[in-house]
């Protein structure tokens, strides 16, 4: 009896994956033969339903793209022997850098992060010129973590603690982005040195209480949009980047209450928010169209954040308004109100709990002025 020949694997094959939104997430499995690992690299393209006569074209158009660079990835690991990690580790640190500045660009409105990716891309080229991503280890990062407590802003002075935290942090965002796509095997800043790494104050996290919601929600806006989107983070806890993404298909209704299932901007991770009756309330009502309809149609990031200071000083507030600060007054609100921590956590879309107790301590803090505030009564 004739064997069976077998049939080669193919080194890079195309693969889908169903979102809980409806739509397939198209990405590429790699198989190494050499080393026998798989990595897995998510191209940010997705399959809608063909609900619409267009829809199909677009799929097909959608396809044809995933396929072209999927050619690419066979022609890389062919000629690179060690597969697609080994051709990437010679890609420039700068070059990952602008890319993850034009993805975050793309993403979002405003290109708030994009920009401070590109800051971070210019002290990279003073610490370390013509760095290239293969060469970036532990030591790498603990030596850009020393440079930027010693690195110069443009006015001259020392980067402030909370602008190296944010640099640092976009870093290893960009790393992890690298990693995620297969370019390198593991990111080495999650073993760099604790110690080293600057820590933003919790003052930074400003909210509001609810008599200064109260006011903004009787104050008018120059833009109604702005005002709805605002007070719809305030009560939902969303960030920007996920408010202005928001579409009708991310709506869900469960046994009479309206949830928000959601893939996060900044983690990629699924996020479900049962809408409390506030939030609902502040939605624009839905026009006739197919459910990837935007929510709330806003401005650019830095005109939204010109109309939210103008609106805080028409209430009379004096806290610096943004969607920071609506998403910290989610979260504060709730721990006040007895929300337990882990289910606050899980709300915000946290990947570690820790993050959210940086909130229960400055609710810690309220109580205990209360507290005081109540001892002094009975000492006059």
């Amino acid at each position: 009896m004739a064997r069976k020949a077998l049939k080669a694997k193919e080194p890079v094959r195309l693969r889908e994956k169903k979102l809980a939104n409806g739509s397939t997430s198209l990405y590429l499995d790699t198989y190494d033969h050499t080393t026998g690992k798989r990595q897995y690299e998510f191209l940010k393209l997705y399959l809608i339903p063909e609900n619409t006569p267009g829809a199909k074209a677009q799929n097909a158009n959608t396809i044809a793209a995933a396929n072209k660079i999927k050619a690419q990835r066979v022609i890389e690991y062919t000629s690179g022997g060690a597969g697609i990690i080994h051709t990437r580790a010679k890609m420039a640190l700068s070059d990952l850098m602008a890319r993850y500045a034009e993805k975050k660009r793309q993403a979002e409105r405003g290109g708030k992060n994009a920009a401070v990716i590109k800051c971070v891309l210019k002290h990279l080229e003073r610490y370390c010129p013509g760095a290239v991503l293969g060469k970036v280890d532990r030591d790498f990062c603990e030596g850009f973590l020393r440079y930027l407590k010693t690195a110069q802003n443009p006015h001259g002075g020392k980067l402030a603690k909370s602008t190296q935290s944010e640099y640092y942090c976009k870093f290893t965002s960009a790393l992890r982005w690298a990693e995620s796509e297969g370019w390198i095997k593991a990111n080495p800043a999650t073993k760099a040195d604790k110690e080293l790494r600057p820590e933003p104050t919790e003052s930074r996290r400003e909210f509001l209480t609810v008599e200064e919601v109260k006011r903004l929600m009787a104050t008018p806006c120059k833009s109604e949009a702005v005002k709805k989107a605002y007070l719809f983070s305030c009560f939902s806890g969303l960030r920007f980047s996920d408010i202005v993404t928001l579409t009708w298909a991310n709506v869900k209704d469960r046994d009479g209450h309206r949830w928000i299932e959601k893939v996060m901007q900044k983690t990629q991770r699924n996020v479900s928010v049962p809408l409390q009756r506030e939030a609902v309330s502040v939605m624009p009502s839905r026009e006739s169209g197919a459910d990837e309809g935007r929510i709330f149609n806003l401005p650019s990031l830095v005109y939204t954040n010109e109309v939210l200071r103008r609106w805080a000083a028409a209430a009379g507030i004096k806290k610096h308004l943004s969607f920071h600060t609506a998403r910290h007054t989610f979260a504060t609100l709730g721990l006040t109100a007895g929300a337990d921590l882990y289910t606050v956590s899980r709300l915000l879309g946290h990947t570690n709990v820790t993050t959210t107790q940086i909130y229960a301590k400055i609710v810690d803090r309220k109580k205990e002025e209360a507290v005081s505030l109540l001892g002094g009564l009975f000492n006059e």
